[in-house]
């Protein structure tokens, strides 16, 4: 989590902090705000799944911006 303020989120991919990796830093980013994420850019990476214990899945509306 990057950033909360007033009922948004902001999220930045974990690999931005990643400089020195072959494609760069990951500038993608969501921002939430109740159950609509907004996503700006893509990543430049292929994804790295781990297994998540304790979460709870929503339902949202996901909006991709150009």
């Amino acid at each position: 989590m990057k950033k909360n303020e007033q009922g948004k989120t902001s999220w930045i991919c974990n690999r931005y902090f990643h400089p020195n990796s072959r494609e760069g830093r990951c500038k993608v980013k969501i921002t939430t705000s109740g159950k609509v994420a907004m996503v700006s850019g893509t990543h430049n990476h292929f994804p790295v799944l781990r297994a998540r214990t304790n979460m709870r899945s929503q339902n949202v509306r996901i909006i991709y911006e150009s």
